[in-house]
């Protein structure tokens, strides 16, 4: 559970530049296995 503080601070980070896009959590035997972050190129 130690990346879980890392999660929190990369949330916070992106939402304050106005993050449009989404992010997908895997979770391995009960514990954060990958994060990938997907994001829109051009925004209007």
């Amino acid at each position: 559970m130690d990346k879980l503080p890392k999660l929190i601070d990369m949330i916070k980070a992106l939402v304050e530049k106005r993050f449009t896009g989404y992010i997908k959590i895997n979770f391995t035997r009960g514990a954060i296995g990958r994060v990938e972050k997907f994001e829109e190129i051009l925004k209007k």
